[in-house]
């Protein structure tokens, strides 16, 4: 296929399986479209020995002409040695607050700590810490996070 253009990549059609269509352009972009009609913009690239795709984007929202521009910067942080895949996998497995509690209350508390504690211990969890950010990454949580978590129970001895 010549050059990504909103036009070419409009009139692709989902097909039984996905397919994966590059830029004649630009090498190592192109578009991708699934079964389900779904396009989305993709690099490739080879790191470690190994072919990785990275889809950074959906068609609609962002043009191919954006998406080319995006794709360059991605493709050069990746000539410099970034892994784009793998810090997007070490992103999403990052541990939740929630996680991580209950690692501190099975880990530590379980052992180390007498009865009556541990049961106060499970109920500021399950009370203060898991609603207001126990979604949260752990490595997101910032200093006024638990600010504001120790603001709203300020009237709680």
């Amino acid at each position: 296929m010549p050059k990504l253009t909103k036009r070419a990549v409009d009139t692709l059609k989902a097909g039984e399986t996905d397919r994966l269509i590059f830029d004649d352009e630009m090498p190592r972009f192109g578009v991708r479209v699934m079964r389900s009609g779904l396009k989305s913009y993709v690099i490739q690239y080879r790191k470690d020995g190994h072919t990785r795709r990275f889809a950074f984007g959906k068609h609609g929202p962002l043009t191919p002409d954006e998406a080319r521009g995006q794709a360059r910067q991605l493709l050069a942080a990746v000539d410099r040695g970034d892994d784009p895949s793998l810090a997007r996998h070490e992103r999403r497995s990052a541990p939740t607050v929630a996680h991580l509690c209950e690692r501190f209350l099975t880990d530590y508390v379980a052992h180390r700590c007498k009865p009556t504690t541990r049961r106060e211990y499970r109920r500021s969890v399950d009370l203060f810490i898991a609603p207001k950010i126990g979604g949260m990454k752990a490595a997101d949580v910032q200093r006024r996070h638990v600010a504001e978590l120790h603001q709203e129970l300020r009237h709680i001895p």
